[in-house]
């Protein structure tokens, strides 16, 4: 629905979503790799959600137009972070 929102027809959001799959687990692994590395998971949680805070913002913020995309879907893609959390 967001990248429906964005302007996008169903074909390419089908398709914009497989590197969203793949930078989430690339997230998780990331996320787990420190907290257990780091032993302070509250650190790590912490750390992993301002990017999804940053990506929210992006895409509340900035207008739709065709000249945004790139930026648009950077802030879609920020919000992989939010997995990390598991």
């Amino acid at each position: 629905m967001i990248l429906q929102g964005l302007g996008f027809d169903k074909y390419k959001t089908s398709l914009l979503n497989m590197p969203f799959g793949a930078v989430q687990w690339l997230i998780i692994l990331a996320a787990s790799y420190c907290a257990q590395k780091f032993r302070l998971k509250s650190a790590v949680l912490a750390a992993f959600m301002m990017p999804v805070v940053a990506g929210l913002v992006m895409l509340y913020l900035l207008p739709r137009s065709k000249g945004n995309d790139g930026p648009l879907l950077a802030g879609y893609y920020l919000l992989a972070f939010l997995y990390g959390g598991m």
